[in-house]
């Protein structure tokens, strides 16, 4: 398996520097974007891609990411298949809600990026001079909802549906162009607990491309 996050370039996020961070205004609110090819290596990650291959190692690799279908490179030339996790808004919601409700009780007293962190807070997601503004908006519109996580409701409207649809239509586009037989599209769910979606899942990809 070749990870996307190992290409990923964490240093853009490191400081608060609005020249350096990737960044989107919606509707006067400025936001850190995570979801962008402009925080991946992508040639890096092609050139992991290519070392594995001649490796010879694996009859098949798996290439995990989700901006993975943005990389042109990737979907004309390297792909021979491509496997698609769709998840409804709904869905998406509740498990970003519930992880960052989990991290607050894991890591009470400690907050900021990185992994053994509590990482869903404001500060990774803004910058310093654009907080306040986006904490007013947030309580007026979901203060009553999701109190201390308005801001992230707000954020998942703003930034993280409108990034997933953009990322579907791109994996889709690799339906359009593939040989029938080499898109798998796999619906989320919180219907059914992990071990059985994953069970299901894993019946269908080797179904799918005989493996």
């Amino acid at each position: 398996t070749v990870g996307q996050d190992d290409s990923f370039d964490w240093s853009k996020f490191e400081s608060e520097d609005r020249k350096l961070t990737p960044s989107i205004v919606v509707k006067g609110r400025v936001w850190k974007i995570w979801k962008t090819c402009e925080a991946v290596d992508f040639e890096e990650l092609v050139r992991r891609i290519e070392d594995e291959k001649k490796r010879g190692k694996s009859k098949v690799i798996l290439v995990e990411g989700h901006l993975i279908s943005r990389c042109p490179k990737l979907m004309k030339e390297i792909f021979d298949g491509l496997i698609y996790v769709d998840i409804d808004a709904e869905t998406q919601w509740e498990r970003r809600y519930a992880r960052a409700k989990d991290l607050a009780k894991k890591y009470p007293n400690k907050e900021g990026m990185g992994m053994d962190t509590n990482y869903e807070v404001l500060p990774v997601y803004a910058f310093p001079e654009d907080r306040e503004k986006i904490q007013v908006d947030a309580k007026k519109q979901h203060g009553k909802n999701f109190g201390k996580l308005a801001w992230l409701r707000m954020y998942f409207e703003d930034v993280l549906w409108p990034s997933t649809e953009s990322i579907c239509k791109a994996s889709k586009l690799f339906q359009v162009a593939a040989d029938k037989g080499t898109f798998l599209e796999i619906k989320a769910t919180n219907d059914c607990t992990k071990e059985e979606w994953l069970k299901r899942s894993c019946d269908r990809v080797v179904g799918t491309f005989s493996l």
